[in-house]
């Protein structure tokens, strides 16, 4: 309802099947987006192409009254080549942060409702941020490679709030809202290094930095009521330049551990300084921004990648844990998940 809505856990179903881990992990066989340093691991001769879609469902209740909110949209497409030696390059679109609401109330104060009838309040929410990426990534040693990432933002975001006269044909029901269109350039640097421990173990660090961006654009507010007939009377609208939004920098670290073909085990940490981030205010509501963070752990086994004879020995299990605190304080306190 606030912000930019909810923050996407980034990368691709290999990283979200491992609670969000990736800043510190090199695989040939999949692309790792959350950090641009990892995209020069992979076969030289060979093409990677990842695609997904994501579906959410979202039941509020309030005042013995239930609403959904359902969405099943395109979660990304990612593609991936190789250039020279030891270095290669992504393209592709990922979700940044979404927006989806909607709950209602009814007017519970009798002299209210004695003198204008039954009155249903509603708000709703619908739209989010997109992030386009294009990145390049080279091995400078044997251990040590660098990458880095070219981001755009774009999306709307669109948030309503209603009043409704169910009963009193005298009142118009009332609309009004705000539109927001966003645009804005960013990029992101990583670095790895990786070493062998052993004949079968090796271990990858990585770490990442984002730069903060204004989110650019504009912002539409309206005012409009609605009679009988369905007719539609403006009473406000104004656009104006700038969204009064934006997305600060962000540092990222990250390690794994590896036995070659059996099993991984990792961890990343990532801290992003919102507090004095700029938000358009919302009257009657004690919103405000604030440190976020987020500490990720995943695992990934294989029983037998080259068993030839049982196909559930081949099968890779993944599993992870998140434990974030949001950008976001509502009266003082602040959202964690």
């Amino acid at each position: 309802i606030f912000g930019v809505g909810d923050i996407e856990r980034g990368g691709t179903p290999f990283n979200k099947a491992m609670g969000g881990i990736g800043i510190g992990i090199r695989d040939n066989r999949v692309i790792n987006i959350l950090n641009p340093a990892s995209i020069n691991d992979r076969d030289s001769l060979s093409f990677l192409l990842d695609f997904g879609v994501n579906q959410k469902n979202i039941l509020s209740k309030t005042n013995n009254h239930n609403s959904a909110y359902n969405t099943f949209n395109m979660n990304h497409l990612i593609m991936s080549f190789p250039l020279f030696n030891n270095s290669a390059f992504a393209i592709g679109v990922t979700p940044y942060s979404w927006v989806g609401y909607n709950f209602e109330a009814n007017e519970t104060d009798p002299s209210i409702i004695s003198e204008m009838g039954d009155i249903t309040y509603r708000r709703y929410g619908e739209g989010g941020i997109t992030k386009a990426f294009l990145s390049a990534s080279v091995a400078l040693s044997k251990n040590f490679s660098v990458g880095a990432e070219a981001i755009y933002y774009f999306g709307n975001i669109d948030r309503h709030s209603d009043i409704i006269f169910n009963s009193n044909t005298t009142y118009r029901t009332i609309n009004s809202g705000t539109d927001y269109v966003v645009g804005s350039f960013a990029a992101k640097f990583g670095a790895q290094y990786s070493a062998n421990i052993g004949e079968e173990l090796s271990f990858t660090a990585g770490a990442t930095w984002t730069m903060g961006t204004k989110l650019s654009g504009d912002n539409t507010r309206y005012a409009f009521t609605l009679n009988e007939s369905g007719r539609r009377d403006t009473t406000y609208l104004n656009t104006m330049k700038g969204t009064m939004m934006e997305v600060p920098s962000e540092l990222g670290m990250g390690l794994s551990l590896r036995k070659k073909d059996k099993w991984l085990i990792g961890v990343d940490y990532l801290r992003q300084d919102w507090s004095n981030a700029a938000f358009a205010s919302t009257p009657g509501v004690d919103f405000s921004t604030t440190m976020s963070s987020s500490i990720r752990a995943g695992f990934e086994y294989i029983p037998n990648r080259y068993d030839i004879r049982y196909y559930s020995r081949r099968i890779t299990y993944r599993g992870g844990v998140y434990y974030e605190n949001t950008y976001m304080k509502l009266n003082g306190e602040q959202i964690s998940s």
